[in-house]
């Protein structure tokens, strides 16, 4: 079965594991998109998981939200992310586990906005509880100038794409001088996130799945992040890397890997 899950403005698509059984033991997974990302390319996900047995909900934050000096629209999309995920959890009244995997930062920042709500006393504390682990695909992304950018438009097409590109590194590279002269630079969405992330609560599994030739996720800072939560105790922290693939297409390139990654995770 496959649906759609209304939460305004937002809307998530739900799809139950392959044969249809939704039982008490059935995992659910929550994927949170890329930066633009078309459901279609989604879905792909969403069927691996469902292959696998898990049933899926998935959804993509507006792009305005992800670059946005403010937090409300990011906890705005997250909680009603959270609240599409516990419809289909706690379905039948059961008490199902629940993973979520992040792709790039449009990703990223889903995770980091959900943070307080997930806390004991939190408005989805029993979610937070649930939780067995969160994975991350070509995230998150360490924010250079032209990373940001690069993903920007990485979408979209010439002449526009030049256009978007050259404007975003004047308006962003401005930007980032004027907070630096008014001490304002820890405000700036691309500086608040790797450290809200390397704080970021710590679930039984972690895992990255990333790419050494990734454009616009920078490995090495990738794996700094990695060994500061590595360090943090109660998490088991894994990751599977590959010396070339795709930004947000391990999936494509590298399936049987992938699967396999996927079934330890959900394991």
């Amino acid at each position: 079965m496959a649906g759609a899950i209304v939460q305004p403005p937002f809307v998530f698509h739900e799809s139950l594991p392959a044969g249809g059984e939704f039982g008490e033991s059935t995992p659910v997974v929550a994927i949170a998109g890329w930066l633009g990302c078309n459901d279609k390319h989604l879905l792909k996900y969403a069927e691996a998981f469902n292959s696998l047995g898990a049933a899926v909900v998935r959804g993509t934050m507006p792009g305005g939200y992800v670059f946005s000096p403010f937090d409300a629209g990011r906890k705005r999309y997250a909680a009603a992310a959270l609240e599409a995920v516990e419809a289909v959890r706690t379905r039948g009244g059961v008490n199902r586990n629940v993973y979520w995997i992040f792709f790039s930062n449009g990703g990223a920042w889903v995770w980091v906005a959900m943070q307080d709500m997930l806390a004991d006393g939190g408005a989805f504390f029993a979610h937070g509880r649930a939780l067995r682990g969160v994975a991350f695909d070509s995230s998150p992304a360490y924010m250079h100038l032209f990373t940001g950018a690069a993903a920007l438009t990485e979408t979209m097409r010439q002449p526009l794409k030049a256009i978007v590109y050259s404007l975003f590194v004047i308006v962003a590279g401005a930007w980032d001088v004027v907070a630096k002269l008014t001490f304002t630079a820890s405000w700036l969405p691309s500086k608040r996130l790797w450290p809200l992330l390397t704080n970021a609560r710590t679930p039984p599994k972690k895992l990255y799945l990333y790419s050494e030739d990734d454009h616009l996720c920078d490995a090495a800072k990738l794996r700094e992040l990695m060994l500061v939560r590595q360090s943090r105790p109660g998490s088991k922290v894994s990751a599977v890397h590959w010396k070339s693939s795709r930004h947000v297409g391990h999936l494509l390139m590298h399936r049987d890997e992938y699967l396999e990654a996927l079934v330890d995770f959900l394991s």
